[in-house]
């Protein structure tokens, strides 16, 4: 608490603060790199069911696409639920992308376009066509807030888990002006692979 109160209300320098406030920052996706290929992700648009078929022929003969994936072609990976998960994780499966053909979310991967430009890609997942067995799905928090995990008190090396404090609710129906804005979660990343430094 101490070090928080020496900190709040005083000016800390960023060392990125100036190359961002003259827009000459360099993010994930404006680096050059050589032969570099741009990935779009297809995402499925019902919310819980199976996955029936999944036409990519136009999207394969897509001027620039190099490769579509999909989870009857992806590369193999290890098919055990521990290997992908950590101690503080919950119980229950972790969510691997393109594993089957099973539906757990709405806008959930179920493709990957590869080609030599973003342009490609993207125009390349717009050719996938899906077709699904949908099942109920249940997207309703409050409804469903009394089958949540709740994780106990002490965990074999971990730190217990904090008690619940303050009113949420209240202090932001309370409050006399709120700002609603969407979450946009990390769109590009660059991988370099270095095939000569496998082992």
């Amino acid at each position: 608490m101490e070090r928080g109160s020496a900190i709040t209300g005083k000016s800390i320098p960023r060392i990125d603060g100036p190359v961002k406030v003259r827009g000459q920052a360099k993010y994930a996706a404006e680096y050059e790199v050589a032969d570099l290929l741009h990935a779009a992700i297809v995402s499925a648009s019902i919310a819980k069911g199976r996955v029936i078929s999944i036409d990519t022929a136009a999207a394969k003969n897509f001027p620039g696409v190099v490769a579509v994936l999909t989870h009857k072609n992806r590369p193999w990976f290890w098919p055990f639920s521990f290997l992908y998960k950590d101690l503080a994780g919950p119980p229950g499966k972790p969510f691997r992308p393109l594993y089957d053909d099973r539906v757990h979310f709405s806008g959930q991967p179920i493709a990957l376009i590869v080609a030599d430009s973003y342009e490609a890609a993207r125009d390349g997942a717009a050719l996938v066509r899906v077709s699904y067995d949908r099942e109920q799905h249940a997207t309703d928090l409050a409804v469903e807030v009394s089958k949540a995990y709740k994780p106990p008190r002490h965990r074999l090396g971990l730190a217990p888990t904090p008690h619940p404090t303050g009113d949420a609710d209240r202090a932001f129906s309370g409050h006399p002006s709120r700002l609603r804005l969407p979450i946009r979660p990390l769109r590009k990343i660059i991988i370099r692979w270095n095939c000569s430094q496998q082992r």
